[in-house]
């Protein structure tokens, strides 16, 4: 964990992720348990929906993110995370404008991953990439293995709204750690000539389909990761 401990930076980054995964897995764990209560079933599936399907969006999200500020557009998405989930803590709405609600966060959070892998470069050097993404997939994990048991073990101590104001507190903090992160461009710098967002995600789609890491195919199945 050499990076995190020599690189102030990346450390900043890292904290973040780190408590934006575990608030994440968190409120997620108690919303899944307190709909399963009041609504039954199909509440839980229509929200596990709800905090998967959007991330479907990842690739025209993530072509949309190098046309902003990375590390505004991530202190953004995670106050607005901290915003809805602060408004579902407090409000209690029905099901409905619970699902919109994650939805909407979920758009958020999936908004924020590509822009921190664009910065991610320019934060460790191109020769550090592959321990820096270690790393953060370690962070990751810690995350999604702690979350769901502070999550349950807080709905059941306490009650929903401290456990989800508790996690619009995790995002607060990612967004307090991530702005703290200065100094990644030139002040003054020309801005590069953008290419057309169409042809930007074509190309990016085209990579996908042709790249043998994410994609392989067998003799009746063809995937892609």
């Amino acid at each position: 964990m050499s990076l995190i401990r020599g690189n102030v930076v990346f450390r900043r980054y890292w904290s973040a992720r780190l408590v934006s995964y575990l608030g994440d897995q968190l409120a997620r764990t108690a919303l899944l348990i307190a709909a399963y209560d009041r609504y039954g079933g199909t509440a839980v599936a229509l929200l596990l929906l709800a905090t998967t399907a959007p991330r479907l969006l990842g690739p025209l999200l993530g072509a949309l993110a190098d046309r902003f500020d990375q590390r505004r557009l991530m202190v953004g998405c995670d106050l607005t995370q901290a915003l809805l989930y602060l408004a579902l803590a407090l409000l209690a709405p029905p099901l409905p404008v619970l699902l919109a609600a994650v939805t909407a966060a979920t758009l958020a959070a999936t908004a924020f991953t590509p822009a921190g892998r664009s910065l991610l470069p320019r934060l460790v050097g191109r020769e550090r990439l592959p321990a820096a993404n270690a790393q953060l997939a370690v962070g990751m994990n810690i995350g999604f293995a702690a979350g769901p048991a502070l999550g349950g073990l807080m709905l059941a101590t306490i009650d929903l709204t401290s456990t989800l104001i508790v996690d619009a507190a995790t995002f607060v903090a990612s967004a307090l750690l991530i702005g703290g992160v200065r100094g990644l461009s030139a002040p003054g710098a020309p801005t590069p000539p953008r290419e057309p967002y169409r042809q930007v995600l074509g190309a990016g789609m085209r990579v996908v389909r042709t790249s043998g890491v994410v994609c392989g195919r067998s003799r009746s199945v063809s995937w892609c990761w």
